[in-house]
């Protein structure tokens, strides 16, 4: 059988901010793919080579690496080589950019992968934004629908674009937790919120529950970087941890996940989080947006209301036990539905297509 030749075109400079969350998608999907028996050719934009650029390109094991260093206005230049660059017939591209640099791009046989949908948050946060980029990303969005599919990661984007086909939703920072005592399941608190507090609608929901447990009688934990911008919090009832080296681990050790989040776009890892441990769930709508199916599954309870999320909570340690089984099934379910290796297959049967 003859294996399947794909252009792996990544576009973005790899500094380490940009590697976090990009790094995840890129290493994950071409490690599956690979094991598919698929042969890539990876090409990437960066203006240097540094260390951790090498150990992020080493990562990959690929075997063919071209790093197309920009050159000219904002590096636009370089990109216009790379189709001429590309001797596959298929091509993915990595970063919803690339609909406005690569102007050469077969798109009847380019995947894009397109994360998320900029001009989105910019109308649901209000934020004010010039008509230069306004224009830009009609521009974007009317490119998208060009490409023969489209990943974008969650399925609020694709409604907003009004999408009718040719998309696959990506089940990004899915990483099917495995808890590694599953003889012990000592629970250290009540109620837990995760998240980088420097992001504003986490900083709001913290200072919410701060305000609202405080005086007891639950044990709330508050996890997350940039904690200290909560302040000082005089309460016995109340635990915050700056940096832990996994959050998944103090997931484990609560018994309900809560989201007040008021405001915000786009998945929430957060939640994907507590899914992935197997935790009840207490949340507002907006924290758990763009999840498939999440409202078929009574461990995760939403409301608009806030105030209403505090009387879920009473609810639900009140009948703990049920709850953590339904949690179980829930994680069982998203464990199959979201993970990388179900996502590599949608996609190799796309690239499988094209060949």
């Amino acid at each position: 059988m003859k294996k399947e030749r794909i252009n792996w075109f990544y576009n973005g400079t790899l500094t380490k901010e940009e590697q976090d969350g990009h790094s995840v998608v890129n290493v994950n999907l071409i490690k599956k793919l690979l094991l598919k028996d698929c042969d890539i050719d990876f090409f990437y934009i960066s203006k240097k080579t540094d260390a951790e650029t090498e150990v992020f390109v080493t990562s990959l094991g690929v075997k063919n690496v071209t790093n197309i260093k920009p050159k000219g206005i904002g590096g636009r230049l370089a990109n216009l080589i790379f189709p001429k660059k590309c001797k596959s017939k298929v091509k993915v591209v990595y970063g919803s950019n690339a609909v406005m640099d690569h102007v050469c791009i077969d798109y009847e046989n380019t995947i894009l992968i397109a994360g998320d949908v900029e001009s989105r948050k910019w109308i649901q946060n209000k934020k004010p934004t010039t008509f230069h980029n306004y224009l830009i990303n009609k521009i974007r969005e009317s490119r998208y629908r060009k490409f023969s599919s489209v990943v974008i990661y969650n399925d609020v984007d694709a409604q907003f674009l009004n999408f009718k086909s040719n998309l696959i939703i990506n089940p990004v920072c899915y990483n099917g937790y495995v808890k590694q005592n599953t003889e012990v399941d000592i629970k250290y608190y009540d109620i837990i919120f995760t998240g980088n507090f420097s992001y504003q609608p986490n900083l709001d929901a913290a200072k919410y529950l701060i305000n609202e447990f405080s005086r007891g009688p639950y044990k709330l934990a508050l996890v997350g970087f940039n904690a200290d911008l909560l302040g000082e919090v005089k309460s016995d009832y109340i635990i915050i941890k700056d940096s832990v080296p996994s959050v998944e681990d103090e997931l484990d050790k609560a018994k309900i996940f809560i989201s007040p989040l008021r405001y915000g776009t786009g998945v929430k890892n957060k939640v994907l989080s507590a899914i992935n441990v197997g935790i009840p769930i207490i949340a507002t709508n907006v924290s758990i947006e763009g999840i498939p199916d999440i409202h078929n599954f009574s461990s995760v309870m939403c409301s608009y209301d806030r105030k209403e999320l505090i009387n879920l909570v009473e609810k639900t340690l009140s009948d703990y036990d049920s709850y953590k089984e339904e949690a179980n099934k829930t994680k069982d379910y998203y464990d199959a539905l979201m993970s990388w290796e179900s996502f590599a297959e949608i996609l190799n049967c796309k690239l499988r297509d094209k060949c």
